[in-house]
């Protein structure tokens, strides 16, 4: 067994080789959709380092575990959503040192976790993981698993796994940025939603509802009359709430604010 720091990583690699890299990182770092990313990494690393399978394990660090976010080969599927303690297995070593790492043959490694071979009735026999690092913190590991020529990984194959874990990592905590905002987005909209929901069993509140739910699957524009204080905006939200645009921003405007001269297109419409 052996380990490569990632200094040495962009040296001996053919230019064709680079190039062709560098060609699928920058599809990889054109989506924003982790899952995409993540299993573009799995497959591109597969097919570069001609390996049975691969996989990439994305490092949560609240609850210390490593997660099976995208995996390809024969068993590849089955690992997906599996995770276990980021202490564990050559992955956990490689997200704890930030280096890469190259098992010739798991028969003779202490480090490497045989429990996920059993869940996915995969054998494993060699293989090669590298870190993927993000302004020097590791956020998930890649690691590709059984050259299909039946040989051992050797230097070459580090190098190359290094740069591209290098070239891919951006790419990844964009995705993964950009899924936290999408998480933490719709836990506002729900929270929006049970502020905004109206309870009531009242005949006249039941009337209500069922114009809200009426209108609220059409492209009307629906006027809310009401003195202060009676639930017009709640009434409002409700509506979006219910509708097709959901998903869509809300935004409240006080009209009062508005000159005369803006109020009806503001209200219904720029011509």
């Amino acid at each position: 067994m052996a380990n490569a720091g990632n200094h040495d990583a962009y040296r001996g690699l053919p230019p064709r080789t680079v190039s062709a890299l560098v060609e699928a990182t920058s599809a990889i770092n054109a989506s924003l959709n982790l899952d995409e990313v993540l299993q573009a990494i799995a497959r591109t690393s597969a097919a570069v380092l001609r390996s049975e399978a691969s996989s990439v394990l994305m490092l949560d660090k609240r609850r210390n575990k490593l997660v099976f976010r995208a995996a390809v080969g024969d068993r590849g599927p089955a690992l997906i959503g599996e995770e276990f303690d980021a202490d564990l297995g050559i992955a956990g070593r490689v997200a704890k040192s930030g280096e890469t790492v190259i098992v010739e043959d798991v028969e003779d490694s202490n480090d490497f976790f045989r429990g996920i071979d059993a869940k996915s009735s995969f054998q494993t026999r060699g293989l090669v993981a590298a870190p993927l690092i993000w302004k020097n913190e590791v956020i998930g590991v890649v690691e590709v698993l059984n050259k299909v020529t039946g040989g051992s990984y050797d230097q070459d194959d580090i190098n190359l796994l290094q740069v591209f874990a290098n070239l891919a990592a951006s790419g990844a905590h964009n995705a993964a940025q950009h899924e936290n905002v999408i998480r933490e987005n719709r836990g506002l909209r729900e929270t929006l939603k049970v502020q905004s929901s109206i309870i009531g069993t009242s005949p006249a509140l039941r009337q209500v509802m069922d114009m809200v739910n009426r209108v609220a699957g059409s492209n009307a524009t629906v006027l809310l009359l009401g003195e202060t204080g009676t639930g017009k905006e709640v009434t409002a939200r409700q509506i979006h709430s219910a509708s097709p645009r959901s998903n869509k921003a809300f935004i409240a405007i006080n009209c009062a604010a508005l000159p005369e001269t803006l109020l009806e297109s503001e209200l219904f419409g720029h011509e």
